[in-house]
Parts: structure tokens; C-alpha cells; sequence
């Protein structure tokens, strides 16, 4: 089996162990200052349960190839995914707040446990764009985003507890009021970022 990277051989070896393959991508990555984007194995993207298909294809398995980014390109996909997300849940948020006004239904709870789960990437994936000391964004947006984002870190605290005492009202009103504006005060700077870009 060949594990390649950017059209390099790392290892050309047969009968490894998918602890040593895991251990040779890590290493290979971690040299090369980049992060991990998927694998392609035998011309098939993969982009997670990677385990589970080393084990189903394990004996047959004749090329792995690491697909990496830069951090710079991982931020910009960031800001591009944050943009898409924004973009399309802003007005499903409002439809959802004018739900939670009247009586909500099984899916409009889904739909809140989906608008968490965003929220929550949103949070990481700002926590990760911060981290990354090499790329630099413009000091003023990227300083007007996370501002953004520490206010919606506050509103997730408020929905939690409206959440745990069945607060519907109170819901509705976080939900239109104050995270619907923070979603367009966020996708007003992505779209500026990408603009910057």
C-alpha cells in the first residue's frame, strides 16, 4: 500500500496495521505545518469514519492518499462555510421565533436543537480561526466578529435556561431579537471578509 501526500510517497509498504497508517498521517502532517482535510483512498474521498472503512477495505487497499490545507485555506473555508450557514438559516430563525410564538411542533424543536448545534460550530470554529497565529485577518472585522460572537455566547447561555424551564415565549423572543441581528451583524462581516480576500 502507497500513502502519498501532494503527489509524494510517504511509505510504500505492504501489511500495515491501521494504528501504524493513522500514526504515518499524523506524523506526515504535523512535518509538514498543515492540517488534515480527508483522505482519498483508491480514487474514494472519504471524509470521516475512516476506521471503519480501513477495516471493511483493509486487505484490498492499494492507496491512501492525505489530503491537507494550509491554515489560511481552512480559515477561508471557515468564513465561507459561515457565510453559507448564516446565509440560508437567517430566515428560517425567523420563521422558527414566529412558531415558537404559537405552539410549537415536534420539528420546530428539532429545528432549535439544529440552530444549538450551529451555534455551537460557530463558537468552535471562531475559537479555531483565533487560535491560528500564522494568518492574519483584517484587525477591524475580525475584531467586530468576535464581539459578534461573544454576545451569542451570552444568548446561548439565555436560550439554554428558557429551554430548561419550557420558556417558549422567552425562546421566540431570543431567537428574533437577539439572534437573528447577531447572524446578520455575523454575515455582514463574512461577506466583507471575503470581499477583503
Amino acid at each position: 500500500m502507497k500513502i502519498l501526500l501532494e503527489n509524494r510517497t510517504i511509505i510504500d509498504q505492504k501489511d500495515m496495521s491501521i494504528s501504524h497508517i493513522f500514526e504515518i498521517i499524523n506524523k506526515t502532517i504535523a512535518e509538514d505545518d498543515k492540517i488534515f482535510s480527508h483522505l482519498v483512498i483508491d480514487s474514494v474521498p472519504i471524509n470521516d469514519n475512516f476506521e471503519d472503512y480501513f477495516n471493511e477495505h483493509l486487505n484490498s487497499l492499494e492507496c491512501v492518499e492525505i489530503i491537507t490545507k494550509t491554515y489560511e485555506e481552512n480559515i477561508w473555508d471557515i468564513i465561507a462555510s459561515t457565510h453559507d450557514y448564516l446565509n440560508r438559516g437567517i430566515k428560517e430563525m425567523e420563521q422558527l421565533a414566529d412558531n415558537f410564538y404559537k405552539t410549537p411542533k415536534v420539528q420546530d424543536w428539532k429545528q432549535l436543537a439544529d440552530l444549538f448545534e450551529g451555534m455551537g460550530w460557530i463558537l468552535e470554529s471562531t475559537e479555531l480561526v483565533n487560535a491560528y497565529e500564522q494568518v492574519a485577518l483584517p484587525e477591524k472585522l475580525w475584531q467586530d466578529y468576535n464581539e459578534n460572537v461573544d454576545t451569542l455566547k451570552e444568548q446561548v447561555a439565555i436560550l439554554s435556561v428558557a429551554m430548561e424551564h419550557d420558556d417558549r415565549v422567552t425562546i421566540a423572543d431570543v431567537v428574533s431579537y437577539e439572534i437573528v441581528p447577531i447572524f446578520n451583524a455575523l454575515l455582514k462581516v463574512c461577506k466583507e471578509l471575503m470581499n477583503q480576500r
